[in-house]
């Protein structure tokens, strides 16, 4: 079996047995299998004409065919998608400095991916976002989660993701205000189709009456079956019956460090000279439609270009 990093830092913290669960559960613990199943993965990539990067590590592979439980053609799916959006969808990854690059957007908005996975190896995700919240502000957030998931499809070793999406102190009539639905069905693409993060459970947390018009909002840009895992939580406490209190941050009752220390922690991490230039290599991968095979495979998948311009939205 191919020797894995297993991560000894404190911001994702997973061991060999977490590998060796991970690649169980989804049939591919035996010897030989996942060599096989990153070489057919690999050679495919190879025979690309309209991939523009080609060289991705077999690392990579690995936690792309994890996300597509062992499967090697929907985890050729999931690299031409995340190609496909990386040029259809420009603006998305123009950044790659998360510590000079978004200024303002601590102030509104905040996300951490907390350090402990739960018992059957998923990760918790907390955003929390404020009042001022703006339109710019939220594609910005949408950028910032592009050089994580290159992170994370790089580092982690998770089943998935638990997401708890705190707005107790949004107007939630006027945070929807600022949803730019296409940016926001984008977003979601690129997380669930093209880096292939597997959501668990999406915990909403308000005591807003209207809540309900944000979470009607997520469930037409997730897929039905990622819908009816939404859930609206009222109080920690609640939450707390959801998500075990030692993987929330302080602010949430729990005991991992603090919010605004993790968010920092993360800032460090993902703002290093080596980190960066690895984020705008991948920010170089995606495809010349031009050299797309016709008939190819793509296309069954992606549609045309252009098709990540358009939302309809009851």
């Amino acid at each position: 079996m191919m020797s894995l990093i297993v991560s000894n830092k404190s911001l994702l913290e997973f061991d060999s047995t977490t590998i060796e669960n991970v690649r169980k559960e989804f049939d591919l613990h035996k010897p030989g299998m996942m060599e096989q199943a990153i070489d057919m993965l690999y050679e495919w990539i190879q025979k690309q004409e309209h991939f523009l990067k080609k060289d991705f590590s077999r690392e990579y592979l690995e936690r792309i065919i994890i996300s597509t439980k062992g499967s090697v053609e929907r985890a050729k799916a999931r690299v031409d998608k995340m190609c496909t959006l990386r040029t259809h969808v420009p603006e998305f990854f123009s950044k790659t400095n998360s510590k000079i690059e978004f200024p303002d957007l601590p102030k509104s908005y905040l996300n951490v991916y907390l350090p402990k996975l739960t018992e059957d190896n998923y990760r918790v995700y907390v955003m929390q976002f404020q009042n001022d919240i703006t339109t710019a502000l939220l594609l910005d957030s949408f950028r910032l989660n592009m050089i994580i998931g290159e992170y994370l499809r790089r580092n982690d070793y998770a089943t998935g993701l638990i997401l708890v999406m705190d707005v107790r102190e949004n107007n939630i009539m006027d945070f929807v205000a600022q949803i730019n639905l296409v940016d926001l069905s984008n977003a979601v693409m690129a997380y669930t189709e093209g880096f292939g993060f597997r959501i668990k459970n999406i915990f909403v947390m308000s005591p807003s009456k209207v809540i309900n018009l944000f979470t009607a909002i997520l469930r037409r840009v997730f897929s039905d079956k990622i819908g009816e895992r939404i859930e609206v939580v009222r109080t920690i406490e609640k939450l707390h019956d959801q998500v075990p209190k030692e993987l929330l941050p302080k602010e949430f009752g729990g005991q991992q460090k603090g919010y605004r220390e993790l968010y920092d922690e993360w800032t460090e991490e993902l703002a290093t000279e080596e980190f960066m230039e690895y984020v705008k290599d991948m920010h170089q991968a995606g495809v010349n439609e031009k050299l797309r095979p016709e008939d190819g495979f793509g296309n069954e998948y992606l549609g045309i270009p252009g098709s990540f311009r358009t939302l309809n939205v009851d």
